[in-house]
């Protein structure tokens, strides 16, 4: 608020004979808390009928410039966000398109039979499982394959 301080005594004539810098200085230290400099800036205040409304509204004045270009940096970034927001969308739309339709497609896989040791294929894999043994148990229990991983790998490997 100093400066909207010193555009208000400057327009007063306030320090006329005092320095050229005088109420700029006085602005400064009127901001800074100094009581001998807020006596005197109230009393020039009051002595021209004025109240520290004015001084405001001479400092919005005095900065309104850089509240202008704060508020349309502010408007890019978040353009510039939802645009980023948008384009995550867009690809997290197509990849989970791209792997629903690699899951629906069978897999011709070729595979090995662990209790009789054929191999074989054919476009509906026979899926088995292997051995392994339970917590405690001594038995072992069948653990099932899982044959979409490659359609998903190759999914996402079209993908890029």
């Amino acid at each position: 608020m100093s400066d909207g301080i010193r555009e208000v005594l400057d327009s007063l004539g306030n320090g006329d004979g005092q320095g050229r810098y005088y109420n700029l200085d006085l602005g400064q230290s009127w901001a800074a808390g100094d009581k001998n400099a807020q006596k005197e800036v109230a009393r020039a205040l009051s002595a021209a009928g004025l109240a520290i409304d004015e001084v405001t509204a001479k400092t919005l004045d005095c900065k309104l410039d850089s509240f202008e270009r704060l508020d349309r940096m502010l408007a890019s970034a978040e353009a510039r966000r939802n645009n980023a927001l948008r384009e995550i969308d867009r690809h997290r739309r197509a990849l989970g398109a791209a792997v629903r339709s690699s899951m629906d497609e069978p897999e011709d896989v070729e595979f090995q039979d662990v209790e009789t040791g054929q191999t074989g294929g054919g476009a509906q894999p026979r899926i088995l499982g292997t051995e392994t043994k339970l917590r405690g148990s001594g038995q072992g229990a069948p653990t099932p394959l899982r044959p979409f991983c490659g359609r998903l790998s190759r999914a996402l490997s079209h993908e890029r």
